[in-house]
């Protein structure tokens, strides 16, 4: 999940084993820490932004799972991965 640019630069894992994240039905996980993140949501999954206003979740993108990679820039809780399958 981590961008990297430049010649001779090895891709950051940000301390984690994998950059390959696994959610159950209903999961979420936060995406962080503080970064940037290079995300491409398998079929069930979706990349989401708290809105502080309204206090809720709200799906970001173009909502399509054909291929599609998004880049953003994570506080650490202002963005996260949702398994959305089996919810309401």
């Amino acid at each position: 999940m981590g961008l990297f640019s430049g010649s001779g630069v090895l891709p950051s894992l940000k301390g984690n084993p994998t950059n390959v994240v696994t959610l159950q039905s209903g999961q979420t996980q936060l995406i962080s820490p503080a970064g940037w993140y290079m995300v491409h949501a398998g079929i069930y999954t979706v990349v989401q932004q708290y809105d502080p206003i309204t206090g809720i979740w709200r799906d970001i993108g173009n909502g399509t799972h054909v291929g599609g990679v998004q880049y953003i820039y994570s506080d650490g809780v202002n963005y996260r991965l949702a398994n959305q399958t089996g919810s309401v």
